[in-house]
This record gives structure tokens, C-alpha cells and sequence, in this order.
């Protein structure tokens, strides 16, 4: 089985007025499993570091994730908003009855589809 991975990198700006830092907060979020386990606990996000995935795995609002981790794959999105909203008709078109479930994946298939031809050109 796959996931379809959702993340975000972490990056700094060459701009930032304390870079160092910031790239040390970085290092110490995804590689130190102390720091890691605090931003985990605060921001109620799942966890990234393969250390710290069984510590999760019960958790009752972040165990699903947790348990898609290892089996989460990327894939190229050419314009994330774009895809976030065709994801939502999609959900919204099912539970609003206006189409069946493979209507509403065909649609939303299609719309993506369209985003990705056009990256090609």
C-alpha cells in the first residue's frame, strides 16, 4: 500500500537576519528526537523522524498518520493550491450528493491532469 505524502521543507532565506539559527532550529527539529518530540507535542503535527514514528502509532489523533509515514510516497504537483481545490470539490461533490464517487475521481483526475499537461508544454 501507498500514501500520498503532504509536507512542506524548511528552508531559510538568504535575507534572514540570523540565518545560523535558524538553520540550527531547523537541524535540531529533524534530526534530534528531544527537540523533535516538543514541536511534535506543541504543534500537534505527525511526526517526520523514523525514530519517532512507533511513539505515535496509538496516538488517537495523530496514529494515522504516524502509520502512513513509511508508506508515504511524493508526487510532482504543479501548483499545490490548485490541487488542494480540486480535492475539495471532489470530497464536497460526493458528500453533497451532486455526484458518485467515481464521477467526482474522474473530475478531479481530469482537472489534475489538465495542470499537468500544461507544466509539460
Amino acid at each position: 500500500m501507498a500514501n500520498i505524502a503532504s509536507y512542506w521543507g524548511l528552508g531559510v532565506t538568504n535575507n534572514s537576519l540570523n540565518s545560523q539559527a535558524a538553520w540550527n532550529l531547523i537541524f535540531a527539529l529533524t534530526t534530534d528526537t528531544n527537540t523533535a518530540t516538543k514541536y511534535l507535542e506543541l504543534a500537534r503535527r505527525p511526526p517526520a523522524l523514523r525514530s519517532l514514528v512507533n511513539t505515535y502509532l496509538n496516538d488517537p489523533d495523530l496514529g494515522v498518520f504516524a502509520k502512513q509515514a513509511l508508506t508515504a510516497r511524493s508526487w510532482p504537483q504543479i501548483n499545490n493550491t490548485a490541487v488542494t481545490a480540486s480535492f475539495s470539490r471532489m470530497i464536497e461533490s460526493v458528500i453533497g450528493g451532486q455526484k458518485d464517487v467515481e464521477q467526482a475521481l474522474q473530475q478531479s483526475e481530469d482537472e489534475i491532469t489538465n495542470l499537468m499537461s500544461r507544466r509539460i508544454r
